[in-house]
């Protein structure tokens, strides 16, 4: 199902049954009226449908008709300006450029063909299967009219394509220029930008970009620059081009580089008056920078892993991060969005901050292996104390109302424990409730301590504590 909200009164307004197997890439028209979608069904055939975004009613379906060695998924789609068109490319290089109002396809091109030389053997047995359906092309239904896939994979045109395992990637992205004049397509595996007349399908300029490929292109929305951004997936991971490429479109030349971090980018995205940048990378960060004086505005830690998408809101007024999974979607100020600070070591259970917001305290397995619940200070990061010994292995952390104590459970040895949070000093070991304890909090007047544990739940008099 493909769900839409409201993003005013966070209502669902509209649940859409999709039609194949996997879901690769999901859009609206410029003008929001429309929604497409791009994936796949069984044997990979590629698939798109287009839905009225306000009704939810289905105005197109396309599938691809052919063998399976030569019919691949659509992996990236996009609209022109005016929701009247869209183009998308698919697991192997293949731009396909669609009349929506028209139902009828406006250009096909190889625009960046899998470069592997096929064997020999495999590639004439394919042939002669693409000679059988050559002779009685597939109609495909779109909306009241058909949609021809003729004579898909000839000899002539895609000797090279047929060899590569179903399972090998190929992944082409494609944008519209805001006058929906060009397309822009990039590779993974090719070296070079491509731009497209949008209506003919012919090559207008080359950008050489160098690098090692590139899994994503964006014009920027006034149309003054193209922009990129490297591989991602897999193996790529170890070895990434974290860099976003600005190219001048008149001029054809590249105009700067942008560098979040040394993971590789998930996704970016203009601000409406091109006076921004954002990425979002794999390791849960997004970085805005000024595009003229490439100064980084602020940088924040946006969610624990991957971000997958980001994207401006139309008055360029707030910035949206979603994650990989697809689970949180946040929004932020992306002018005077604070830095939010990095504390050293990966936390293992729950982190808090004190009642005045001046200390972090985290159940924690720290960068040099010490497993134990630190404080830092909040504004500098500064560690300011640890308490327990490097061999505990904490879950739970709690301050106390009037920030004067803290309460930890140690999941090593099932104990809770109470820390003056001044000097992490140990106070006192409150008790040992049986199985692991995950969470521990205190009550409003910090007169109780509450654990939580396999299977129960338990109360603790604290008030003997209370200082």
């Amino acid at each position: 199902m493909i769900h839409v909200w409201d993003t005013t009164t966070g209502k669902e307004t509209a649940a859409l049954p999709v039609r194949g197997q996997r879901v690769f890439r999901l859009v609206f028209s410029p003008d929001g009226k429309r929604l497409a979608l791009c994936g796949h069904m069984a044997e990979h055939r590629g698939t798109v449908t287009v839905w009225d975004a306000d009704t939810g009613k289905e105005l197109i379906f396309v599938q691809r008709n052919g063998p399976p060695q030569a019919v691949f998924p659509y992996w990236s789609i996009a609209f022109n300006p005016s929701g009247s068109h869209v183009v998308m490319a698919d697991l192997r290089g293949q731009v396909f450029g669609f009349d929506l109002d028209g139902r009828k396809q406006l250009f096909h091109v190889d625009a960046h063909p899998y470069g592997r030389t096929p064997n020999p053997l495999q590639t004439q047995q394919i042939v002669q299967s693409f000679t059988a359906h050559a002779a009685a092309p597939t109609g495909v239904p779109v909306g009241t009219a058909t949609h021809l896939l003729a004579a898909f994979g000839t000899a002539r045109l895609y000797p090279a394509m047929l060899e590569p395992p179903r399972g090998e990637a190929w992944f082409t992205s494609v944008a519209y220029s805001p006058d929906g004049a060009q397309v822009a397509t990039a590779c993974e595996e090719h070296k070079e930008v491509k731009l497209w007349d949008a209506k003919t399908g012919k090559l207008l300029n080359t950008l050489p970009v160098g690098g090692e490929g590139y899994a994503r292109v964006e014009f920027s929305p006034k149309g003054t620059w193209v922009a990129t951004s490297g591989r991602f997936l897999g193996s790529y991971e170890h070895n990434p081009d974290p860099a976003i490429r600005l190219w001048d479109v008149k001029a054809g030349r590249p105009w700067r580089t942008f560098r979040a971090s040394a993971r590789p980018v998930m996704s970016f995205a203009f601000s409406p008056d091109e006076t921004l940048l954002a990425a979002g990378t794999n390791d849960g960060t997004v970085t805005v920078w000024d595009v003229k004086t490439e100064r980084v505005v602020f940088r924040y830690r946006a969610h624990e892993r991957n971000v997958w998408r980001v994207a401006f809101t139309a008055d360029g007024r707030q910035l949206a991060s979603i994650d990989r999974g697809g689970h949180v979607v946040k929004f932020w100020e992306p002018a005077g969005g604070a830095e939010s600070r990095w504390f050293p070591g990966s936390v293992s259970g729950r982190a808090v901050l004190s009642p005045d917001g001046r200390r972090v305290a985290a159940a924690a397995i720290h960068a040099e292996r010490r497993s134990a619940t630190f404080v830092w200070d909040a504004d500098t990061g500064q560690e300011l104390m640890q308490c327990g010994d490097r061999f505990e292995s904490p879950f739970g952390v709690a301050f106390s109302p009037d920030g004067r104590r803290l309460v930890t459970a140690a999941g090593s040895d099932e104990s809770i424990k109470l820390w003056d949070a001044r000097t992490g000093e140990e106070i006192l070991t409150v008790g040992r409730p049986p199985g692991w304890v995950n969470s521990v909090a205190f009550s409003a007047d910090g007169h109780k301590i509450v654990t939580g544990s396999m299977g129960d739940i338990r109360v603790w008099d604290a008030t003997p504590l209370k200082k």
